[in-house]
């Protein structure tokens, strides 16, 4: 089934899409109370589905539309239900070193990925520039032919360092699912892309997607146009976002806003501009952020001047940027930056939940903007306030960064297991009544 291009498409009631070819083309999807489905947990979508957001930007959107803009796949209350066919994991690391003008890669697992996928071998080296996007070409167990050769080596066993492991295996992620959400063809060269915005109305809204692919997405310096962008929910019972990739985006990848109980797992946040996930404010808490790879970020050109984007940072691009640390951060690798890999900035004195991370790559420019300074790192912790007993800052590996770790200001930080290999400054630390303890770490001076 393909729609004509429309204006736009309203669903107040439900609307099901069956397993086949689905291509709605319209300057807008709204669903305003109503139910969009394509699959479900229970059913996933096995045929090919494609919602395409087209228009210029430049014309006031309609009246039901003054929150959301043009361009937009919106909920206002009601559900949305995208669940794409299912990929067994849509990330996981290399079983193997892959040299420069290798064909196959061999990976640590068995996914359900496909001959004519589009992957990305994230970096082994310091530069983020050196992650390789590729064809699947041909799959043979655990073996995966790729469409071109490899330009650069990507590390695929782990190290030992004395008694510790260090895993520097490089991560291969998937882009390529069967329900994509895109801007129009015009997108890149307007740099005015599809969004997706999330709100309660009405009724509340609860959005499920799992096995998504977004692309040409996001507003060069338009707040609050965003891939993904959960706005302003407050509590949201059962909504999450789940092995979903955004592949490229003109603003930002997934941003959680003023929402509370959101699952953001397993998902793959590739080539953005700014950062790639962003946990916005205060308000944005009880949300659990796990095991996701989010890997190479680029500043706007030309930069954001819009305030609010300005305050948040995007010229200092992190893979994961938190202004709160209400959150519970488990399990994912940060696999090239800009600037920094994990990035608490400004946060208050609740205690941080922060375990079992990963960055490398974290390039730490920086920022192109006048007052931008070096503040970076592989995990950035700025806080004026007093830590809390009861926060959790453990088992962090950081390998390849220019700056390891960086607890900035006043806070009296507690990191226990920390593994730092072969950054060019293992720890940094600057403030007034800065204590930094660091138990059981592990520092490791070059990694061969």
């Amino acid at each position: 089934t393909r729609t004509a291009a429309l204006a736009g498409l309203v669903v107040r009631g439900t609307l099901v899409a069956a397993d086949a070819e689905v291509a709605i083309t319209a300057g807008y999807v709204l669903v305003e109370g109503g139910r969009l489905e394509i699959g479900t947990a229970a059913a996933p979508f096995r045929g090919t589905a494609t919602i395409t957001l087209t228009g210029s930007g430049t014309t006031a959107p309609a009246p039901a539309l003054a929150h959301f803009g043009n361009n937009v796949l919106a909920v206002h209350g009601g559900a949305l239900s995208l669940h794409g066919r299912p990929v067994g994991t849509a990330w996981t690391q290399l079983a193997a070193d892959a040299a420069a003008g290798a064909t196959t890669i061999t990976l640590a697992g068995t996914p359900s990925w496909r001959v004519g996928d589009r992957i990305v071998v994230a970096t082994s080296t310091r530069d983020q520039s050196q992650a390789e996007v590729r064809e699947v070409a041909s799959i043979a167990g655990t073996t995966i032919g790729l469409s071109q050769p490899l330009r650069h080596a990507h590390f695929g066993t782990v190290r030992r360092a004395g008694e510790a492991s260090v895993d520097i295996r490089a991560e291969v992620g998937l882009l390529s699912h069967n329900i994509v959400v895109q801007g129009d063809e015009a997108s890149e060269a307007t740099r005015v892309g599809g969004h997706a915005m999330f709100m309660n109305g009405t009724t509340p809204a609860t959005v499920q997607l799992e096995r998504v692919t977004f692309r040409r997405m996001g507003q060069l310096n338009v707040t609050g146009r965003y891939p993904i962008h959960f706005h302003l929910m407050g509590a949201s019972s059962g909504s999450y976002v789940r092995q979903v990739a955004v592949d490229g985006s003109i603003q930002r990848g997934l941003v959680l806003h003023g929402v509370s109980g959101v699952e953001a797992s397993g998902n793959v946040l590739y080539n953005t501009v700014g950062h790639n996930l962003v946990v916005e404010d205060e308000r944005t808490t009880g949300n659990r952020i796990e095991r996701n790879l989010a890997l190479v970020n680029r500043q706007a050109s030309p930069l954001q001047t819009t305030p609010e984007l300005v305050s948040q940072n995007d010229r200092l691009p992190a893979n994961f940027w938190f202004r709160s640390g209400r959150n519970v951060v488990v399990g994912n690798h940060a696999a090239g930056s800009v600037s920094s890999g994990f990035s608490y900035d400004g946060i208050d004195g609740a205690p941080i939940d922060f375990r079992r991370n990963v960055a490398h790559a974290a390039m730490s420019r920086e920022g192109a903007g006048a007052g931008d300074f070096d503040m970076t790192g592989g995990l950035l912790i700025v806080s004026e306030a007093a830590r809390p007993a009861g926060e959790v800052i453990a088992d962090f590996l950081g390998y390849h960064n220019h700056f390891g770790i960086w607890p900035e200001e006043t806070g009296r930080f507690v990191i226990e297991r920390p593994i730092l290999a072969d950054n060019d400054e293992q720890l940094f630390n600057r403030g007034v009544g800065n204590l930094v303890t660091y138990r059981a770490a592990t520092f490791v001076g070059t990694l061969t």
